[in-house]
């Protein structure tokens, strides 16, 4: 299963302002590589509970996309462990599109569809639905989500093009800007959920810009278990459009169930420790 950008967490007091400009992938270890108010990766581990996200020995590079997501199609139910929303069950469910085996899409309960695409050198998100706003956010160059043989201490940083519509009139551009992103891998982690112990690797993935009116700087960790996907996710989203909207959302989110086509392997897989 894939991380969503931006605004992944349910918000009755979301406004329309408030771009499907997603913000949930990314994990923020050093400084260097962050932006703006992103939390650092102590603090996300905290956010989490004692003992649940701990460091350990490991590979961390993910060595190839087939068989690292081998079995990620299906339902996964996250709970919001600390944020606004805690205690809230958010049931993500990952298909094939149906038009070509390499096109996943990602669908968060009845808020968000993204459209991920499958690539031997990892996966990238093309196209966000924020159905709360009936708009629709377009990424140019595609977006990366997971990224083959990425290694800690080599970020990849992007100028992600981004275009924003509506539902109601998709060909129509109602605003646009630029993201600055920056993609790193933060190490290997062991994580305590209450669908069971994964061994994962973490990916910080950092956004900085603005599009149209709203300026955007979130952060995002996404722990990652082989044949599964994230199993841990901690998100940091803050927005601000001229003087009337100012807002910032955190939260983080633990693999609760599983159901889907083939059974996840806790501890096994590429990147699991011996």
């Amino acid at each position: 299963m894939y991380h969503t950008r931006m605004n992944m967490i349910p918000s009755h007091a979301r406004s329309n302002i408030a771009f499907p400009l997603l913000a949930l992938v990314g994990l923020g270890l050093l400084a260097p590589c962050g932006f703006g108010d992103d939390e650092g990766l102590e603090a996300v581990l905290r956010t989490f509970g004692p003992g649940v996200v701990v460091p350990r020995e490991g590979a961390v590079s993910i060595p190839e996309i087939a068989s690292f997501f081998d079995g990620e199609l299906g339902t996964r139910t996250f709970t919001v462990v600390e944020g606004n929303d805690r205690g809230t069950d958010i049931d993500i469910t990952v298909q094939e599109d149906g038009k070509a085996a390499d096109i996943h899409v990602l669908r968060i309960g009845d808020l968000r569809t993204t459209t991920v695409l499958v690539r031997p050198d990892g996966l990238y998100r093309s196209i966000e639905v924020d159905h709360s706003t009936k708009s629709i956010a377009t990424f140019k160059p595609d977006e990366p989500v997971c990224l083959v043989h990425a290694v800690p201490g080599e970020p990849v940083r992007a100028s992600i093009q981004v275009s924003v519509s509506s539902v109601d009139d998709p060909d129509k551009t109602t605003h646009q800007g630029t993201l600055e992103c920056v993609y790193e891998v933060l190490g290997a982690f062991t994580v305590n959920s209450p669908a069971g112990k994964f061994q994962t690797t973490c990916i910080r993935t950092s956004y900085r810009g603005s599009v149209g009116p709203a300026e955007i700087d979130d952060a995002q960790y996404v722990f990652f278990a082989p044949r599964l996907g994230p199993v841990a996710i901690r998100s940091f989203d803050h927005v601000k459009a001229m003087i009337v909207y100012d807002k910032t959302q955190k939260a983080s989110l633990l693999l609760k169930q599983y159901r889907g086509q083939a059974a996840p392997d806790p501890g096994s897989g590429p990147g699991a420790s011996k």
